[in-house]
């Protein structure tokens, strides 16, 4: 599902990621995605709590294992794990705990290096490759290079997690949830750093958050999940100004201030989340859908193209000309 029209860089293939969660039962987090990310896009991966975007994520660099599916890199199934995490590096939620308490920030930044010798970091030695990504992510490195995490602000703290990313000059990123934990003045700040830092480098990225308004902020193409699923897919502009999907809508209706000019969501969504251990047959958002009927028990959807680039996985999908309506009310 979701192919761009350029070359993919990483294309994910009916992938499927469970848990235990006991008496033989499991939680399947990732239940058969599909999707492709072209060299150079950024992919805003959103949805609530719980939907599977973090496992999906981390299924992607083998951080937890697939019980089906394949992930490709360039078209290649990258069978050995070291060169695909060369070539394709994570940042984390929370910066300081993804940082040695014991290292100091430059040692930090080097460990790619250490691992990969400096080959890996393009022209120069260690050294020069550490002070360069440092001064790439705004930290000067003989402010900060000597400093250890529990010195850092959250925001610094980032950038280092960055710059240990960037020294071994990676081809793509996945940060999953990489401003949630900061200020808001710090995320527009981080924001703006990883616009220049993918121009610079030449990067591709998936940018996982449930912050609706961050994910339109940075991405060029969004997938929405919900309870392990894809539910739509579209250009950033295209979704959400035509968003077709209930629960794209709902998730839209939910941010306060009302910024993507939907109805409430008491009118888009109903009841609570389903168990992920025990999901809805068919349609697995039918239980909380005004609009689902018999059709949506029965039969699981299949994404369909609604628009250039458009896919949503929806039996009664959002008409455009409601969708006006709705955002004239």
């Amino acid at each position: 599902m979701s192919r761009p029209e350029s070359p993919p860089l990483i294309e994910v293939e009916d992938l499927v990621v469970s848990y235990p969660a006991g008496r033989a039962r499991r939680v399947q987090a990732v239940s058969g995605v599909s999707l492709a990310i072209a060299s150079g896009e950024t992919l805003g991966l959103v949805g609530e709590s719980g939907c599977g975007k973090s496992t999906l994520a981390r299924a992607i660099l083998r951080l937890v294992r697939a019980e089906h599916g394949r992930v490709l890199l360039a078209g290649d199934d990258p069978l050995d794990e070291r060169r695909l995490r060369r070539r394709v590096q994570m940042i984390f939620q929370d910066p300081v705990s993804s940082l040695n308490p014991a290292r100091r920030v430059a040692d930090i930044v080097a460990e790619g290096l250490e691992i990969w010798g400096t080959d890996a970091g393009g022209s120069g030695g260690r050294s020069e490759i550490v002070e360069r990504v440092l001064h790439a992510v705004g930290l000067d490195p003989e402010t900060f290079g000597a400093r250890r995490p529990h010195e850092l602000s959250g925001g610094q703290a980032q950038r280092v997690c960055l710059a240990r990313a960037l020294a071994i000059r990676p081809e793509m990123l996945v940060l999953d949830e990489p401003v949630s934990a900061l200020d808001v003045s710090v995320q527009a700040q981080i924001l703006n750093l990883l616009e220049r830092l993918k121009a610079e480098f030449g990067l591709t990225m998936l940018f996982v958050s449930h912050d609706l308004s961050v994910v339109r902020a940075i991405s060029d193409r969004v997938l929405v999940m919900y309870l392990g699923r894809v539910c739509e897919v579209a250009p950033v502009d295209e979704l959400f100004r035509r968003a077709r999907h209930p629960y794209t809508r709902a998730l839209m209706a939910s941010v306060p201030g009302k910024p993507f000019g939907v109805p409430p969501a008491s009118r888009l969504i109903e009841g609570e989340p389903p168990s992920p251990i025990d999901p809805p047959s068919g349609c697995r958002f039918r239980t909380r859908c005004p609009r689902a009927d018999q059709r949506c028990a029965d039969v699981a959807p299949d994404a369909i193209a609604v628009g250039e680039g458009h896919l949503v996985a929806c039996h009664h999908p959002v008409d455009p000309e409601e969708s006006h309506d709705d955002r004239a009310r």
